[in-house]
Order: structure tokens, then C-alpha cells, then sequence
């Protein structure tokens, strides 16, 4: 036998032992667990529907790779190098294998008959529109189930039942027609359709005889990353992350940052909660998960994590086993490389010592934590009813203040610059009113990679934004929205017309200064009365979600006015007798002048407008809200 081969064994084993190894508690000889380097599940229902189709027809599926890692008394433990996806996919068949169920031959072929016996007992007006109602209602009826027990009502007369139940209203059935034409499906040709379907679902339902192809490694387990990255170069395309996940597993190193360990758990945690589970061995053996080391991926992974926690503001977060790019992206840029270099990152972790890593996160952290309080006071306003602020800018746009920051505050050693002072002075002045430029000329656009590394040698950031520069960025701006047609509302809340508000509005709203943050976004020429009263209005809308015709007020402001202008409402208000003329012009007054809408302006909106006379509004509006702009922030643009 050739050497070279003799690393690797080819067994078979079935659906039903792959099952019983991957469970909590093996009950023959061998068990599976998942290591750390393996990718997040990622298939969604369609592909594990499609291996189990796979599995059933006597395809090939692919064989499973396995390591061989040791033994736990009559156990054989061997590590899930390849196949995890199709691994859960049998897994979640296996939990609930109605939830896979769909149309097919011999679904239609009962569809058929049943449809049949129905026309001998009520008339109907389509066989086509009947047949898939009978076929969607056993295919929803036959997936509601957990399983074929008696407990489930896994009977003919639970199926026929639905399917009349599904039929009531397209038939146009009354209950008595329902109560007299299920227990018809039972006997009969209808009868033995649907007893030999639910035998057929039940008996083709069971994989746990299929054979699978099972390699198993047993050489030198350093080699398994490189592995596991060969072989799925093929397959579902990897990450970046995911293949250093694998590259980076063996070099290791203590995280001192307890919630970044948390972090790192909760990912593995739900991978367990799909019932896997994970190789938990490490050169520690059996210590408390804070004494443990970790991988460079794991360590980034969980900072991403903390980030997104720590800062909602700045960067969004995803789902527990999902790798955040945030923790990797930010540590690369603050090394000082290029993201096109990240793969660097493992000697420059590696080279650093205990004391050091922690400095270098520490400086990491108090960047971030800078940036965000120059932008929290406008970035953290929310609208009212959302959990959490949105976001304006990309990951890039943030990640490159922050390594920006880390870069011209500390030096090599990671101490504090002597010219700090004045720099953290020029960036608590302007770096605002960067962020807001970037956005509002969508400077960001693409990946940003290179950007947030060129950013890093400019001090752009520190640099005032002329006002005649702004100027031009406005008047694009506005053209650009006036050449906009909408015929309904729709201002996403991250959308940088409500950013370049939140920059005018924030310490107006009483909400701000309370600490709640919590803004309504106003249309203040509301978009029922320009579509109901305009002669002008053609059907292919105005630009009325153009940043001139809104505002952020607060919710108890806004609750009643609905298709009503501020003068309009308090109007009706006097009209109504709930307010005096007195009342009336100082609510209005008051009003106008939180909206930074002077009454004016606002007259002219009513329901004989035409849209010349909107337009019109519009620029004379957003005039205003230039002047209020550049008043506001002056000392910002010198």
C-alpha cells in the first residue's frame, strides 16, 4: 500500500449513525464534535431541502470528512473537518421532517382523486384553481405536523378535514356542506388516495438507512485548516474570515477582555443550540473558558462583537455566529496596513506580548470611544418606535475615523503623542462636519478599502470644509432631490436627508435635551393633501420627500395634524373651539419655529397648489434651512 494514502480511510456509515454520533449522547461507538475553525451554518432551507431530495433519490451528495482525535472510553471521537452544512441539513430533517415536505407526481395524482370525489357532491366553476387548492392545503396541513403519531392527528380524517376546511371558502361552502363532505373523502377510492399517501409521506420520510461515503483522517492535525480550506474552494465560497478562521487556529494567545471571550462563546453556544457539539479540548485542558487561548480569528471576532454592543451608533451587528468584519477591518487599519494585507495580522498579533495586545486594544477602544462621542450627540437621535439608532454611513466611513484617530494619537510604543492636545482640539471641532460631508456627497460609495487607508497619511479630518465648498455641496444636493418623483412617503430613516436634519434639529427638540432622542420625521406640505387637492398632480408624483418639505418633531407634536399643515391644523383647532385666536397664533408660531419652517413660508401650501408653487416652497424652504446650517456651524468651517 502507498504510504501517502495511509492518513485516510473510506467507511460507509448511514444517516443513522452520522445522527446518533453528532447527539449529546452517542449511543454506539463513535462521537462527532465540530472545531473552531469550522464556518457558521450558513444554508438556508432550500439547499437542506435539496440534499435530503438528493439523499432520497440516491444521489451523490459528497463525502463527509472526519479526523480522528482520540477516544472517550468505548467512544471513538473524531472532529467534523467537512460537512457541517450537510450535516445540520440531516440534522433539522431529522427534528422535523414535515417541515420538508412539498408538491410532487404523486401529490397531484391524489389531488386528482379527491378533486373527483368533491364533483360528485358539489359543482365547482375551475378544475385547475381546485386541484392546487387541494394540493396546498395537504402540503400545508402535512408540514404543520411534528411527526406521524397519533398525538399529531396523523390520520386520514385530520387530512381530510383541512383539506375541506381549505376548501370552505372557494367553494363557497356553508357548514353543513363542510360537516356532510369530509367524512365522503374517507371511503372509497378518496379514502385509499389519501390513506396511501400518508403511508408513502411516513415510509419515504425515514433516511436513517441511506448510506453516506465517511473519510477519515488520521494524520498530523496541523495540516486540518489548509484541509478544510481546499476543499471548500470549490464548494459554497468562503469568507475571507472563514478561511482564516481556519489558517489562524493554531497560533493562540490569552484575551484578557472578558466580554470578548463572552462574545467568542455565544457564537459557539449557537452552534449548539443546533444541537451540535463543538470540540471544546485545548491545550488547557478543561480550564475556565477566561483562562483559555484563543485563535486571532476568535479574538477579532468577539471584538467585533463588543464593538457593535459597545457603540450601536457606529456599527450594526449580526447574528451571534456571524463574523462582524468590524473587529478585523478596524485592528488592520490600526496596525497600520492595508486591508488587502489582513492576512499579515497573525505574526503582527503574535509578535506583540501579553502587555502590549492589551495596550493595543485598550488605545483601539478609547479611538472608537472618541469618535463616537464626537458624533453621539447627532448619531444617536432615533426615531420614535426603533430600538436602535440607524446608520447613516458604511463600516469603512467609521472604521477609518477611528484608525485615524488611533493613528495620530498614539505612537510605536502606543503612547500619547505630545501634540495630541492640538489635534484632539481640530477633530472635536471639524470631524463632525467631515462625517456629515462624506455622507451628503456619498464620498463612501463602493467598498471604501482603499479610502480608509489613504485617509490615514491626510488629516482631512482635521481640516475645515470651506463654506464656499459647502455651498456647492448643497446646491447638488438640492438638484438632485428636485429632479426626485414620489406619489407616496418614503424617507428611510437612515438615509442621509434625515442625517443632514438631525444636524439642524437636534438641540431644538425638547426630546434631546431630556435625554430620550427621539424624533417623528414630518412631511410639513403633507403628501394626502398634495395628491388630493393638486390639478397639477399627474399621477407620477412631485419630489415630496425632498429634505426642504421636512422636519423631525417630536411624536405628541405630530400625532394629531395628519393630512393638515401646522397653520391648517391649529385652524382647526380654533375652528373646533378647543383654542382661542390668541391660542392659535402663538401654538402656530411655536410650532413653525421648531419645524425651521417660518409661517411664510408655509402659507402658500394648500389645496389649490400647483406644483410650480411647490416648488417654489421647496427652495425658498430649504434657503432657510441653509442659513440656519451654516449660522449654526461657522466656527466649524474655519
Amino acid at each position: 500500500m502507498d504510504a501517502r494514502s495511509s492518513v485516510c480511510e473510506v467507511k460507509r456509515w448511514t444517516v443513522g449513525q452520522l445522527l446518533d454520533a453528532v447527539s449529546p449522547d452517542p449511543q454506539a461507538d463513535a462521537k462527532i464534535v465540530i472545531p473552531r475553525y469550522q464556518r457558521r451554518i450558513t444554508w438556508n432551507r432550500t439547499k437542506q431541502g435539496r440534499l435530503i431530495d438528493s439523499l432520497k433519490a440516491g444521489y451523490p451528495v459528497g463525502s463527509l470528512l472526519l479526523s480522528k482525535e482520540g477516544a472517550e472510553g468505548s467512544l471513538d471521537v473524531y472532529g467534523l473537518v467537512d460537512g457541517l452544512q450537510r450535516t445540520t441539513a440531516i440534522m433539522e430533517y431529522d427534528k422535523n421532517a414535515t417541515s420538508f415536505y412539498e408538491d410532487d407526481e404523486k401529490l397531484r395524482d391524489v389531488s386528482m382523486v379527491i378533486k373527483c370525489a368533491i364533483d360528485e357532491e358539489i359543482s365547482h366553476s375551475s378544475d385547475t384553481v381546485l386541484e392546487d387548492a387541494i394540493s396546498e392545503a395537504i402540503v400545508g396541513w402535512v408540514k404543520s405536523k411534528k411527526g406521524f403519531s397519533a398525538g399529531e392527528d396523523w390520520d386520514k380524517a385530520g387530512l381530510a378535514r383541512a383539506i375541506v376546511e381549505a376548501l370552505r371558502e372557494p367553494l363557497q361552502m356553508a357548514d353543513d356542506d363542510v360537516t356532510r363532505l369530509w367524512p365522503r373523502l374517507l371511503d372509497g377510492s378518496a379514502g385509499s388516495a389519501l390513506g396511501r399517501l400518508l403511508d408513502d409521506i411516513e415510509q419515504e420520510a425515514d433516511i436513517s438507512g441511506i448510506e453516506l461515503p465517511v473519510v477519515i483522517y488520521s494524520g498530523d492535525r496541523a495540516n486540518l485548516p489548509e484541509i478544510f480550506e481546499r476543499l471548500n474552494s470549490e464548494g459554497t465560497a468562503l469568507s475571507k474570515y472563514q478561511i482564516f478562521a481556519a489558517t489562524w487556529v493554531n497560533d493562540r494567545a490569552q484575551i484578557s477582555n472578558t466580554r470578548i471571550v463572552d462574545a467568542i462563546w455565544a457564537k459557539y453556544a449557537a452552534l449548539e443550540e443546533q444541537g451540535l457539539t463543538l470540540d471544546r479540548d485545548d491545550e488547557n485542558g478543561g480550564q475556565e473558558t477566561y483562562l483559555l487561548s484563543y485563535s486571532l480569528f476568535e479574538y477579532l471576532f468577539g471584538m467585533g462583537k463588543v464593538l457593535a454592543d459597545d457603540y450601536p451608533s457606529l456599527f450594526s451587528s449580526g447574528d451571534k455566529d456571524q463574523a462582524e468584519p468590524t473587529g478585523f477591518n478596524l485592528y488592520t487599519l490600526c496596525a497600520g496596513k492595508r486591508l488587502a494585507q489582513m492576512s499579515e495580522l497573525r505574526d503582527f498579533f503574535m509578535e506583540m506580548d501579553v502587555q502590549k495586545k492589551n495596550r493595543f486594544e485598550e488605545r483601539l477602544i478609547d479611538s472608537a470611544q472618541f469618535v463616537d462621542a464626537q458624533l453621539r450627540p447627532i448619531t444617536h437621535l432615533r426615531e420614535t418606535r426603533k430600538d436602535n439608532p440607524p446608520l447613516h454611513h458604511t463600516q469603512m466611513q467609521a472604521l477609518s475615523m477611528i484608525a485615524y484617530v488611533f493613528k495620530i494619537r498614539y505612537d510605536e510604543n502606543l503612547e500619547e503623542r505630545d501634540d495630541w492636545r492640538e489635534h484632539e482640539d481640530a477633530l472635536k471641532k471639524r470631524l463632525r462636519m467631515r462625517y456629515l460631508y462624506d455622507v451628503l456627497r456619498n464620498e463612501w460609495r463602493g467598498s471604501g478599502d482603499t479610502l480608509a487607508f489613504t485617509r490615514l497619511s491626510t488629516s482631512v479630518y482635521e481640516e475645515p470644509i470651506p463654506r464656499g465648498q459647502w455651498e456647492n455641496a448643497l446646491d447638488e444636493w438640492l438638484a438632485d432631490q428636485l429632479d426626485e418623483k414620489h406619489v407616496q412617503r418614503y424617507v428611510p430613516a437612515a438615509c442621509e436627508k434625515v442625517l443632514f436634519l438631525k444636524y439642524l434639529f437636534a438641540h431644538t427638540l425638547s426630546a434631546f435635551e431630556h435625554g430620550q432622542n427621539n424624533y417623528h420625521i414630518e412631511h410639513l406640505a403633507p403628501v394626502k393633501l398634495l395628491k388630493e387637492a393638486s390639478a397639477d398632480w399627474d399621477g407620477n408624483g412631485w419630489p415630496i420627500n425632498c429634505v426642504a418639505n421636512l422636519a423631525l418633531m417630536e411624536e405628541q407634536a405630530n400625532t394629531e395634524k395628519q393630512a393638515k399643515t401646522i397653520i391648517q391644523f391649529f385652524e382647526h383647532k380654533v375652528a373646533a373651539g378647543e383654542l382661542s385666536e390668541d391660542q392659535k397664533e402663538r401654538m402656530t408660531d411655536e410650532a413653525c419655529e421648531k419645524a425651521l419652517c417660518p409661517r411664510e413660508l408655509l402659507r402658500p401650501v394648500c389645496r389649490d397648489m400647483t406644483e410650480e408653487q411647490y416648488r417654489e416652497f421647496l427652495n425658498q424652504r430649504f434657503e432657510y434651512l441653509r442659513g440656519c446650517f451654516f449660522e449654526r456651524y461657522k466656527d466649524a468651517m474655519v
